[in-house]
């Protein structure tokens, strides 16, 4: 009887370790695909720019052509060798704008038709599509890669039953192993507020005070809900009286700004556009979540981690 029932535990770890590795290897050719389109993209990227003409671009203003005040797409102004001044409009769209008005970009024309044929030279116009799809490989080939060696490890351990003193060690490894997840999870929530923390400082010393108005709330919906998010449109009078309309970073239910209110904003003197409110939401709501999450979850890791640990000590002792 007893041979029968390793027989049959032997043959569902098999099936297990089978089914992995299967697993393993999709994955595998998965993230190698993935990679592999990277790097052909780069390559094109790289081999097209040599027929174009690098030239110095200058932020000229802002488009806002669908109306939604949280996609602001940059205009670029260039005099190419025809000498015909040529103004081109950004791929990305992003509020609050990613430029200052007069900056200056290098911008790669084509010189047949300058106005149609262009890549802007930064990340997020040229590399950011690339990043994305190689990061993705490097996941999926880890994972698969992983999942590979792992039974390979395993199985071999698997034919000779374990003693007692080996399986207490396994499952010390494991659970410290586990007591390390809310650990990490924790520090990367923390490192990004203190982050937000930073910029926020950053701005502070930058941004100019002054006061704005509501002149209503626009609605957005959630991803995820029937129920919809209020964000205030508010308007302002920057330093050399340009009037100026941005959409409140955050949103939330049932948002109190009413039409006609008076709100205290900051926003860059070289391009008012990246305004926001003087609110704890907007300014330090991100930073006060993150820190809720990240200090728990390290303080929870460590608690459990000091018990396994010395549970774990407690067992040698004896």
């Amino acid at each position: 009887m007893r041979e029968d029932t390793l027989a049959t535990e032997h043959a569902v770890n098999a099936h297990s370790r089978a089914s992995i590795l299967n697993a393993a290897v999709v994955m595998l050719t998965l993230g190698v695909v993935l990679l592999a389109i990277a790097a052909v993209w780069a390559g094109t990227s790289w081999s097209s720019m040599r027929a174009m003409t690098p030239t110095q671009a200058t932020v000229v203003r802002f488009l806002n052509e669908s109306g939604d005040l949280r996609s602001f797409h940059p205009v670029f102004s260039f005099v190419p060798e025809s000498g015909a001044r040529v103004e081109v409009e950004g791929h990305t769209g992003s509020t609050p704008p990613a430029y200052e008005l007069g900056e200056k970009v290098t911008l790669y024309y084509h010189p047949a038709h300058p106005s149609q044929d262009y890549v802007v030279d930064n990340f997020s116009e040229r590399w950011f599509p690339v990043s994305i799809t190689a990061a993705l490989g490097l996941v999926f080939a880890g994972i698969g890669a992983i999942a590979r060696v792992y039974p390979r490890d395993r199985g071999g351990a698997r034919k000779a039953p374990r003693s007692v003193a080996q399986k207490r060690r396994a499952i010390h490894r494991r659970n410290v192993l586990i007591c390390f997840a809310p650990i990490a999870i924790g520090a990367i929530a923390l490192v990004i507020a203190a982050a937000l923390l930073v910029h926020e400082l950053h701005l502070s010393s930058r941004y100019v005070r002054t006061t704005g108005t509501v002149l209503g709330l626009k609605e957005r919906a959630c991803a995820y809900s029937r129920k919809h998010l209020d964000s205030a449109v508010v308007q302002f009078t920057s330093a050399n009286g340009q009037p100026v309309t941005f959409v409140q970073g955050s949103s939330s239910m049932g948002n109190t700004l009413t039409a006609g209110e008076s709100v205290d904003v900051m926003y860059d003197p070289n391009n008012p556009l990246r305004a926001q409110l003087v609110t704890f939401g907007d300014r330090w709501g991100a930073a006060a979540i993150l820190c809720g999450i990240g200090a728990p979850m390290v303080a929870l890791g460590v608690w459990f981690l000091y018990g396994v640990l010395g549970f774990g000590a407690g067992k040698k002792k004896r």
